[in-house]
């Protein structure tokens, strides 16, 4: 939140390929200097990063919560193994308080 505020030109987040609205929302609340705005999207984007430190290896785990979207398998590049059914459930129902489930 605070370098879109202070004019940062952008963001890499491998986190937008599981909310990629949050992701556009954050920099166009910065850019209204809608502060209520940019605190929310943060608030949500803060618990969505416990997906990088609290469930293993961040890719595992961020390859579990796309595959929770139903995008890919969930395995990783081979230097890495999937993520446990532990960190699937806790990958899944971070992604289900934030995202919503696309439709077929």
């Amino acid at each position: 939140m605070a370098a879109s505020l202070l004019g940062a030109d952008g963001l890499v987040p491998g986190l937008v390929n599981v909310a990629p609205a949050l992701f556009i929302a954050l920099p166009n609340a910065a850019g209204a200097r809608d502060m209520d705005a940019c605190a929310a999207c943060q608030e949500r984007i803060e618990d969505l990063w416990t997906l990088h430190h609290t469930h293993g290896h961040w890719l595992p785990a961020l390859r579990a919560a796309c595959a929770a979207l139903g995008l890919g398998s969930g395995w990783p590049a081979l230097a890495f193994t999937r993520a446990d059914s532990a960190q699937r459930q806790a990958s899944a129902l971070i992604v289900q308080r934030h995202v919503a489930t696309p439709t077929s």
